[in-house]
C-alpha cells in the first residue's frame, strides 16, 4: 500500500500526524479510483500526491483555494463557482465536513462532474486541526444518465400532453364533423381494418352497412363498384387506397375526396358526394383515420359556377391585357413614323440653315408630323375612358389630299432611308372633300406602307395608288388605297394567318427584320371598325399587294374653288413613263376644260411641242415627270423652251423631294412643281399659280387683312418658365405688352393693383400652386370692378379634352386653347373674341 503522509505538520504531535496518515490511507484505500487530497485550512494549500497527480493529471500543489482558484477560471467550471466556495468557506469557518456536486475542467479541456467531500482531522480530545483530507469522486457518467432520464421523461409527460390536447381537439373535429356528415367511418390504416362509427338512414341515400366486418380495402373496392360514376371509378380507388391515403395523411392532417355516385342504390342518377378524411392518431407503427360522408351537389355546383367566373374573369383580363399590348405596340410603331420625320426634317433644315425657302418646307413637314404626333397622344390620354379592346372611331370632315400628302411626307423619309423607288399616284379621284377618321386612315395605310419598306430589300419598289370608284350606298364615292412592293413576299400557308396575333413569316430573310408580329392584327382590327375590307396577295421573293377599300360619305360642305374659265379651251401635254399617270392627269384637265394629250416620252414631248409650235397652236401648259428613262424632265423641260421660248407655263411632276434640284430646274425653264400624287385640287391650283408666274393671266390674289395686336396688354399666368417664355415670344412678337403671373393667386393680385381697364387679355394656365385657373378666373370675375365682366380670359392649358374646354367656359373663361400652342389657332381665337 502507497503511503499517503500529511504534509505541512510542523508543530503537531506525533500522534496527531499519525492519525492523519492513518485517515488518508483508509480514504485511499476506499477512494482507490478518485482524486485523493489534502487540504491545509490555515496556508488554504491542497497537497495531492505524486503518484495520484500523475495518474489524474493535476498539480501536486494549488495554492490560494478555493478563492484563487475560482477567479483564476482555469480548472473550476464557471456553473460550480459558487458551490465550489461554499463547500470550502464550510470547512474555513469550523464546520468539520462538507459536501456537494461541482464541474472541473481537466488540462484537455473536458469538464467532468465530480462529488466532493472534504473532512477535517480532529485530535484526541475531538478538537479541529488545520488539516482537512478531501476527495473528487468522478460521477460524470452518473450524471448524465441522470439527466437523459430526466429529460426522457418531460418529453414523455410532453408528448403525452400532446396527445391528449389532440385527442380531445380531434374528438371535438369528429362531433362537429357529425352536425353536417351523415356517415362516419373509422379506418386502422395499419392493419387494413373497417369500423362504422355512425351511419343517418335518415340522411344516407347509400351506406356501408352491408360491408361491416370486411376489410377496409376489400369493403371501399365493393362501395366505390356498386355506387361511384364509371368516369370517377378508377380515380376514386386509387385515391382511398390504403397505400395513398398513408402517404397523404403522414403530410396533412386532413384529405377530401370527391366522386360522383349513385343517389340511390338502384338509381341510374349520378350526385356528388364527399369524403373528408381525417388523421385521428399517428405514430411511426400506426395510422387511424375517419372518414366524414356526405352528399356535396350544392358545394360541386357552387364551385363549378365560382370557376367559370374565374375563368370568364380570366379571360376578360387576358383580353384585357392583349387590348393593352395591341394599343401599346399600335402606339409606338405610328408615334416612330412621324418622330422620324420630325428628326429627319430638322436635320434637313439645319444643313440648308441658308436656304429660306428649303428650311420653310422642311418646318411646314415638320408641322404635319407634329400635328400627327399630337393626334396619338391625345389618342392615347383618351384610352383611359375607353373600353379594353375597344377603339372610337370618329369621323369628321377631312380633305383627302391633304391627308394623304401629309401621310407620304412622313413616310417618304423611310422609303429614301432604304433607297427605295417609291411612286404615288392617283386614279380617277375627284371628290377630296370627305367624312371619315384621318387618324385610324394614317394607322392603316402607315402600317402598310412601313411594312412595305421594312420588307422591301434596299433599291426596291413600293408605289401607293389612290383609285376612286362609284359607291353602292347614295352620298358616298368607294376608294381604294393600293400598296405593291417588290419584297421577300409571304407564302401562301402563312397568309391565312397574317391577320393572327404575334404571327410573323417563319424564314431566314425576316428573322433579322424586327417586329412584334401585331402590326397587321390591330391593321386588320382597324379596317373593320372603319366598315373597310383589306385584301392581300403575295409571292415568295415577288412582293405583296394590300388593296384597302373604304366608302366614305361626301362632304356637304361646298368649297369655294378659283374661277378657271381662262384655262378652258387651251392645249396641255402631260409627259409620263407611267402609262396610268398620263391617263389621270388627261382625264383631271379634261374636267378642267383643256384640251389634254399625252406621251411617254421625253423625245416625243420635245416632237409634239415643235409641231404644236409650227402649227400655230401650241400647247398652253406642260406638266412633265422628273424622272424618266432616255431623257428627263429637266433635259425635256430645257429643249421645250429652245422650241417656245419662255410663255407657257412648264410645270414639273415628281415623287420625290424636288428642292435639291430647284436650281437647276428654273434655270432649265421650270415654272411651277407639283409633288404626287396629283389630285384636282392640286392641279388646279398648281396651274393658277403658273399662270400666273408666266403671264399675269388672273389678278393676283388678295391678302387677307393681318390682326393688329399692337399696344394691346396681355397677363400671362403660368407656372412654368419654359411656357412663360414661349408665350412671352409669340405674344411679343405679334405687338403685345405681356406681363407675367406665377401662379393664380399672383394674378388676382396683379388685376387687382391696377387701373380699370388696363389689360386687354388674361392668358390663364390651369394646373398651378397655391391657387388653380379656374379659382382665379372667378376670383377675377368677383372683383368690384367695372372691367373684369368683360375681360377676355382664355385657359391655355394642357387639359385639352372636350370637358375640359365645357369646364372653362362653365368657370367664367372666354374660351379654351390647347397646348402646345398653335400661334395661328391663337390669333384666330382672339380675333373671334374681340369681334
Amino acid at each position: 500500500m502507497k503511503d499517503y503522509t500529511l504534509r505541512g505538520m510542523e508543530g503537531k504531535t506525533t500522534l496527531e500526524q499519525l492519525r492523519a496518515s492513518v485517515e488518508s490511507s483508509r480514504i485511499a484505500i476506499r477512494e482507490a479510483d478518485n482524486i485523493v487530497f489534502t487540504y491545509n485550512r490555515a496556508t488554504r494549500i491542497v497537497y495531492v500526491d505524486e503518484d495520484i497527480a500523475s495518474a489524474f493529471d493535476v498539480p501536486t500543489e494549488v495554492h490560494d483555494v478555493p478563492y484563487g482558484v475560482v477567479d483564476s477560471g482555469i480548472l473550476v467550471d464557471a456553473e460550480s463557482a459558487k458551490e465550489y466556495v461554499r463547500i470550502h468557506e464550510a470547512v474555513l469557518s469550523g464546520q468539520r465536513e462538507a459536501s456537494g456536486m461541482v464541474k472541473l475542467r481537466g488540462s484537455n479541456g473536458k469538464v467532468n462532474v465530480y462529488d466532493l467531500k472534504l473532512h477535517v482531522i480532529c485530535t484526541e480530545n475531538g478538537e479541529l486541526t488545520d488539516m482537512a483530507v478531501g476527495i473528487y469522486k468522478n460521477i460524470t457518467d452518473k450524471y448524465n444518465r441522470i439527466h437523459e432520464l430526466e429529460k426522457e421523461a418531460q418529453d414523455l409527460l410532453l408528448a403525452r400532453e400532446k396527445l391528449r390536447l389532440q385527442s380531445e381537439s380531434l374528438q371535438e373535429t369528429v362531433y362537429a364533423l357529425s352536425q353536417d356528415y351523415y356517415a362516419l367511418w373509422r379506418v386502422d390504416l395499419k392493419n387494413d381494418i373497417f369500423y362504422l362509427q355512425r351511419d343517418d338512414h335518415e340522411r344516407a341515400t347509400v351506406t356501408m352497412e352491408g360491408l361491416i366486418g370486411m376489410k377496409y380495402s376489400d369493403a371501399i373496392k365493393s362501395y366505390i363498384e356498386r355506387f361511384v360514376h364509371p368516369e370517377d371509378m378508377e380515380r376514386t380507388v386509387f385515391e382511398s387506397s390504403l397505400e395513398n391515403l398513408r402517404n397523404v395523411l403522414k403530410r396533412e392532417s386532413s384529405y377530401v375526396i370527391r366522386m360522383r355516385r349513385r343517389a340511390m342504390p338502384d338509381s341510374t342518377d349520378y350526385g356528388y358526394a364527399e369524403w373528408r378524411i381525417l388523421r385521428l392518431h399517428l405514430d411511426e407503427n400506426n395510422f387511424t383515420a375517419v372518414f366524414a360522408v356526405r352528399d356535396a351537389d350544392n358545394e360541386v355546383l357552387n364551385e363549378m359556377k365560382q370557376q367559370k367566373l374565374l375563368q370568364d374573369a380570366l379571360a376578360e383580363a387576358e383580353h384585357a391585357s392583349r387590348a393593352k399590348t395591341t394599343f401599346l405596340s399600335n402606339m409606338s410603331h405610328d408615334i416612330r413614323t412621324p418622330l422620324n420625320a420630325i428628326i429627319g426634317f430638322t436635320s434637313i433644315a439645319a444643313s440648308h440653315i441658308d436656304n429660306k425657302e428649303r428650311v420653310q418646307d422642311c418646318l411646314e413637314k415638320i408641322m404635319s408630323s407634329s400635328n400627327h404626333l399630337l393626334s396619338l397622344i391625345n389618342d392615347i390620354l383618351n384610352m383611359s375612358r375607353i373600353e379594353s379592346g375597344k377603339i372610337v372611331i370618329q369621323e369628321k370632315e377631312c380633305n383627302l389630299s391633304e391627308r394623304i400628302h401629309n401621310l407620304v411626307n412622313m413616310i417618304r423619309p423611310q422609303m429614301r432611308a432604304k433607297r427605295l423607288e417609291f411612286y404615288v399616284d392617283t386614279i380617277d379621284v375627284e371628290d377630296e372633300e370627305l367624312i371619315f377618321d384621318p387618324l385610324r386612315l394614317d394607322q392603316v395605310l402607315i402600317n402598310i406602307l412601313s411594312n412595305a419598306a421594312k420588307f422591301t430589300p434596299i433599291g426596291g419598289v413600293v408605289s401607293f395608288t389612290i383609285r376612286q370608284e362609284a359607291s353602292k350606298k347614295p352620298g358616298y364615292a368607294h376608294y381604294d388605297f393600293i400598296i405593291r412592293d417588290s419584297g421577300i413576299g409571304m407564302s401562301e400557308a402563312f397568309l391565312k394567318h397574317l391577320f393572327d396575333p404575334f404571327e410573323r413569316e417563319k424564314s431566314a430573310t425576316v428573322s433579322g427584320i424586327e417586329g412584334t408580329g401585331l402590326g397587321m392584327t390591330i391593321t386588320k382590327h382597324t379596317v373593320d371598325m372603319m366598315g373597310g375590307t383589306i385584301e392581300v396577295q403575295s409571292q415568295i421573293n415577288r412582293g405583296t399587294t394590300f388593296t384597302v377599300g373604304f366608302d366614305f360619305a361626301l362632304s356637304s360642305v361646298v368649297h369655294k374653288k378659283e374661277d378657271t374659265v381662262e384655262l378652258e379651251g387651251l392645249r396641255a401635254l402631260v409627259v409620263d413613263d407611267d402609262f396610268q399617270t398620263c391617263d389621270s392627269v388627261t382625264k383631271m384637265l379634261g374636267q378642267i376644260g383643256m384640251r389634254s394629250e399625252w406621251t411617254t416620252s421625253g423625245r416625243e414631248a420635245v416632237f409634239r411641242a415643235q409641231k404644236a409650235h409650227n402649227d400655230g397652236d401650241p400647247f398652253y401648259s406642260y406638266i412633265i415627270d422628273w424622272l424618266m428613262p432616255q431623257m428627263d424632265g429637266i433635259e425635256t423641260v430645257r429643249r421645250i423652251r429652245r422650241v417656245i421660248g419662255d410663255d407657257a407655263p412648264i410645270i414639273i411632276l415628281t415623287a420625290y423631294d424636288w428642292t435639291d434640284i430647284e436650281q437647276e430646274a428654273r434655270e432649265a425653264g421650270v415654272t411651277a412643281f407639283c409633288n404626287k400624287p396629283l389630285f384636282m385640287s392640286d392641279l388646279r391650283n398648281v396651274l393658277l399659280e403658273a399662270s400666273r408666274a408666266c403671264r399675269s393671266i388672273l389678278p393676283p390674289k388678295q391678302e387677307e387683312k393681318s390682326i393688329t395686336f399692337d399696344g394691346k396688354r396681355v397677363l400671362v399666368v403660368e407656372d412654368n418658365d419654359l411656357n412663360r417664355e414661349i408665350a412671352y415670344e409669340i405674344l411679343a412678337r405679334a405687338g403685345f405688352v405681356v406681363e407675367e403671373a406665377v401662379d393664380g393667386s399672383e394674378a388676382v393680385e396683379i388685376v387687382k393693383s391696377r387701373p380699370e381697364f388696363y389689360y386687354d387679355l388674361v392668358l390663364m394656365d390651369i394646373q398651378m400652386p397655391i391657387m388653380d385657373g379656374y379659382e382665379a378666373t372667378k376670383a377675377i370675375r368677383g372683383l368690384p370692378r367695372r372691367d373684369v365682366t368683360k375681360l377676355p380670359i382664355l385657359a391655355m392649358t394642357a387639359n385639352a379634352f372636350e370637358e375640359d374646354k365645357e369646364r372653362a367656359l362653365q368657370n367664367g373663361m372666354n374660351g379654351h386653347i390647347a397646348k402646345p400652342v398653335y400661334i395661328d389657332v391663337l390669333y384666330k381665337t382672339l380675333q373671334r373674341i374681340w369681334q
